[in-house]
């Protein structure tokens, strides 16, 4: 209730000979006017607008902790604040007439973000349904992808920033053509490619079901002997998680052959990989139907949310059907076959539905999601982030965009905190050798 209408309610007390509120008192109603609070900001200070309403009138406004200014134009309160990048938290609270107060908190998000599209092809030849992998030598392993007239690629390559220069190093040979696959980091900074196809079509004698090991070290690629039912999935996603000293990877969803072609299981892999001196192993720990878990996104984008001691929070985005959605996946440890239990809760779906999109984290509690494809089969170039506090996903300006629309890419970050959209598919489908840097 604003000012006016208080003082009108009074004067009918009065009237009426009224000694107490008409009504059971609440707490007032808080709402975020502006700015939007599902937008990115690219300012550093914000004037935030907050309406509140209560029964018996609004005494004050808090924000920020500081007396809010009530202006009694659009009957809002108004305070400014300052941003920090990343995802900030601004208490609010509202005091009635009588004394009752509601507290809230508004999630402000400040990332300015600027794109660049060095026009000059960065990778040797393009790249669609890659794997880009972070390196503890600060460079960027590049792996398998599908190239122009439909080639699966059996090479890999780095990438290193240098003065503000990204250059790719030279080839580097893989033990299988792959596309489609995961990347896996793993604790001894090698990485593990899993799955994939090795053909441009989904065929059931398509799946890669020997996985390899690449050495940043060694500089080559090692095989990796399978124990139990082989993972064959592309378009999946993978996650390390470790637990007394072993490493297991956990697969989610993607696709697996199917009678008649490629199907979306609702089901998720576990294995065990153990490192050997000469040879690794991967042991898978489910069956090949693997264990029910509800994610049936055929091309999904995953992101690491919080990586406690004990447990881990992950989200899954993509599209089910033709609704865009994102669950949120509480890893915890269990006892029994498998090390980590999981619990699935929904979250706050992407604005626009993809798939075949790519992302990271960013720190702040904020992620990153980067292109993709519509329901419809159109290239994307727009980016949305997620807050973690909020559990909401925002929307950049419209002039903010890649420079090129483009799915099946890959995305990383390098050590001077740019990040890298690389490869992928045009509007028209041909594998791209371009890359888009975003920073901020």
């Amino acid at each position: 209730m604003t000012p006016r209408l208080f003082a009108a309610f009074c004067a009918l007390a009065l009237l009426t000979g009224c000694d107490r509120p008409l009504l059971d008192q609440s707490p007032p109603e808080l709402e975020v006017v502006s700015p939007d609070p599902s937008e990115v900001l690219f300012t550093p200070t914000a004037m935030l607008r907050v309406s509140a309403d209560a029964l018996l009138g609004v005494d004050r406004v808090l924000i920020s902790g500081q007396d809010a200014t009530f202006d009694p134009e659009d009957e809002t309160w108004v305070g400014g604040v300052n941003l920090s990048i990343g995802a900030n938290q601004i208490p609010l609270e509202a005091i009635a007439m009588d004394g009752t107060a509601r507290r809230d908190t508004a999630v402000l998000v400040f990332a300015p973000l600027a794109v660049t599209s060095p026009a000059a092809d960065v990778l040797p030849q393009p790249r669609a349904g890659l794997s880009a992998t972070p390196l503890p030598t600060g460079q960027t392993f590049i792996a398998g992808g599908i190239t122009l007239g439909a080639v699966v690629l059996d090479t890999g390559l780095l990438l290193t920033e240098a003065g503000g220069e990204v250059t790719a190093g030279p080839e580097i040979a893989l033990r299988r053509r792959r596309t489609g696959h995961s990347a896996t980091p793993l604790a001894n900074g090698r990485v593990l490619l899993l799955g994939g196809i090795a053909s441009p079509n989904a065929t059931a004698n398509a799946f890669v079901a020997e996985p390899e090991v690449f050495d940043p070290l060694a500089g080559a690629s090692r095989r990796v002997v399978t124990s139990g039912d082989p993972i064959l999935r592309t378009g999946h996603v993978a996650l390390r998680l470790d637990r007394d000293g072993r490493s297991y990877v956990y697969v989610l969803g993607g696709q697996v052959p199917g009678g008649n072609g490629p199907t979306v299981p609702e089901t998720i892999q576990i294995a065990e990989f153990r490192e050997g001196a000469d040879v690794d192993t991967l042991l898978t720990l489910t069956p090949t139907l693997g264990g029910a878990n509800g994610l049936p996104f055929p091309d999904p984008t995953l992101f690491v949310l919080d990586a406690g001691a004990e447990q881990v929070l992950a989200l899954t985005a993509g599209v089910d059907g033709n609704a865009s959605r994102a669950d949120r996946i509480l890893f915890a440890p269990r006892d029994g076959r498998y090390p980590y239990g999981l619990t699935l809760t929904s979250a706050a779906a992407p604005a626009e539905a993809r798939t075949a999109a790519a992302g990271l984290g960013l720190g702040s509690g904020l992620s990153l999601l980067v292109g993709g494809r519509s329901t419809t089969g159109t290239a994307l170039a727009s980016l949305e982030l997620y807050a973690t506090a909020a559990d909401r996903w925002l929307t950049f300006p419209p002039s903010v965009t890649l420079g090129t629309p483009r799915w099946e890419h890959a995305v990383t970050r390098t050590p001077s905190g740019r990040i890298l959209a690389i490869g992928g598919r045009s509007p028209t489908g041909q594998p791209l050798a371009t890359l888009d840097v975003l920073s901020y």
